[in-house]
């Protein structure tokens, strides 16, 4: 039978957060995951590369609008804030972005406008609900308390013993306080109990709803990394203590569990004619055994005045070049092309000193960072500006092995293109694995040293970029190993799938190789479709900021 022949093809997106080979492969080939292992062996898989930072916001995002950060506009959890003299880039005052700062159209938009039904249950960012042609249950980052986290809202009395993770037992999968370990045996008792009940509601409906496309993701994975990554690293130093060996215990016995809700899921998309696809936002690792401090750097150099004293004149500081920062009228004047500034006494919270700061570093993700630039300053080309600084950074070396730390730095302009571009940092580094780009959450703006050890609560575990795919159904013809792909390619993929013109404007392309038929994609004009949110009650959204920002903060983003 040929590619689209059947009146009615559906698909089954089942999305691991933080799904990644280095366990899925190990954990297949000792027979925990039979089900996930059939997959492989019957269908074809690979690297799927996630978004820039690797990030659960920008990169569901990607996957739902097929675009990539610099259209949609996610980076990260929240807005910047081009054009104010300050610091762009604040975890504890930023907006914090939800669904509805999504103007692109998603999926759920242009399969309904095809007149496809699509069910999702806790896909990232889709709180707050929006009015689909199908049925949504929103996801973590819906506010504790928050009654309006479906659509319909009558779905929520349908599935009453359905679990929102960090909902209920808000503080169980948080990061401990100060020299306290996650108790094991609780954390994995409680994320047992949210899988379960998640799986059971996709379980039923998947088996009684009408549908066409249905997405179900698991974000228990990604919990279970981040906290117990030592369980399942030999390299870890306590590898082989009794504690960690139940941690490891614990673990498999997860996945075993998830592999199976897998199996049921995958055999009722198999009575549905559905094509299955298992995916992942961004992959997981080992932390980085170094933080590195750019923003030390750039301090000593004299893109960036800092200042702890609030009493010190700014104009002072340069006069005094005997000082940390050893600046001086000429390096102002010839090197980076700034005429002097006025006199300027910091103000009383004043961390940086904005008129004599040309760029500064905040931490994206891991071993990425951004720097912003202060173009107000700079009266010289950006690109010359540019140069300067990108060659300076590459001369840096740790100090320990001489070895040198920064990777690669490139333009924003090289990495994203869209409206949103001209908010995200001036440039993107990408350090060696080993090191961390700063401090996460914070400004890390006094650190002493160019570098500090072990950055991370012990053993914790990281995102990097290589995400997963896995495709299987009757329709795919291609066995094994089927090379990178890009998370944005998914969407014009299931697109070409259901038979649905791919919008021209797109930036990921449909993997269309895997097919059984030669089926080329049909394009046609974009255009964004109207959506209506769900109607959030007032005292959830004055709640919905500071409890998602715990949430993050809890989680280690901050």
């Amino acid at each position: 039978m040929e590619f689209g022949e059947e009146k009615q093809k559906r698909v089954l997106i089942v999305g691991l957060d933080g799904g990644t080979f280095e366990i899925i492969k190990p954990f297949a080939k000792k027979g925990y995951l039979p089900n996930i292992n059939r997959i492989m062996n019957q269908g074809c898989y690979g690297i799927l590369d996630s978004t820039i930072p690797p990030i659960t916001a920008p990169a569901w995002s990607s996957f739902m609008t097929g675009k990539n950060p610099g259209k949609h506009g996610f980076l990260h959890f929240f807005e910047f804030s081009p054009g104010e003299h300050q610091l762009a880039y604040n975890f504890y005052s930023g907006k914090f972005l939800n669904f509805s700062n999504i103007r692109e159209s998603t999926l759920f938009e242009l399969l309904g406008e095809n007149g496809k039904e699509v069910i999702s249950i806790n896909m990232p960012i889709t709180y707050p609900p929006r009015e689909i042609h199908g049925k949504m249950i929103s996801c973590w980052l819906t506010p504790p308390g928050a009654k309006n986290y479906t659509y319909p809202l009558s779905l929520r009395e349908e599935y009453p013993d359905y679990r929102i993770d960090l909902y209920f037992g808000e503080r169980m999968f948080t990061l401990p306080p100060a020299g306290k370990q996650v108790v094991a045996k609780e954390f994995f008792s409680d994320i047992n109990d949210v899988l379960d009940k998640r799986a059971k509601t996709a379980l039923s409906m998947i088996s009684k709803e009408s549908w066409d496309l249905f997405v179900v993701c698991f974000t228990e994975t990604d919990r279970i990394q981040h906290f117990f990554w030592r369980a399942i690293n030999p390299d870890y130093p306590g590898y082989n203590n009794p504690s960690v060996q139940e941690e490891r215990r614990l673990f498999m016995e997860f996945y075993k569990k998830l592999d199976g809700y897998i199996g049921e899921l995958i055999d009722w998309a198999e009575k549905r004619n559905a094509m299955v696809c298992i995916m992942s936002d961004h992959g997981f690792g080992p932390p980085p055994s170094k933080r590195f401090h750019m923003n030390y750097f750039l301090r000593e150099n004299g893109y960036l005045i800092a200042n702890q004293d609030n009493s010190i004149n700014c104009l002072e500081i340069l006069k005094e070049s005997a000082w940390q920062y050893k600046v001086s009228r000429a390096f102002l004047r010839d090197v980076l092309g700034i005429s002097t500034p006025k006199r300027f006494l910091i103000g009383k919270r004043a961390d940086v000193t904005w008129g004599y700061t040309m760029a500064w570093s905040v931490c994206l993700n891991n071993n990425i960072g951004g720097i912003f630039f202060n173009r107000k300053l700079i009266n010289i080309p950006i690109e010359n500006f540019t140069s300067k600084l990108v060659s300076t950074i590459f001369s840096i070396v740790d100090p320990e092995n001489g070895r040198q730390i920064v990777q690669q730095v490139l333009p924003r302009e090289k990495l994203f293109s869209g409206e949103k571009v001209s908010e995200f940092p001036d440039l993107i580094y990408f350090l060696e694995p080993e090191y961390e780009a700063g401090l996460p959450g914070k400004f890390d703006l006094f650190a002493k040293t160019l570098i500090s050890k072990n950055p991370y609560p012990s053993g914790r575990g990281n995102h990097n970029k290589a995400g997963i795919y896995l495709f299987y159904g009757k329709d795919i013809c291609t066995k094994g190993n089927s090379g990178n792909r890009s998370i944005m390619d998914i969407l014009p993929t299931i697109l070409l799938y259901l038979q649905i013109p791919i919008p021209d404007d797109l930036d990921g392309e449909a993997i269309s190789d895997i097919f059984r038929a030669d089926k080329k994609p049909i394009y046609s004009r974009s255009k964004n479709f109207s959506y209506k949110s769900i109607e959030v009650v007032e005292n959830e959204k004055s709640e919905s900021e500071k409890s998602i920002r715990d949430k993050i903060k809890n989680l280690g983003y901050l």
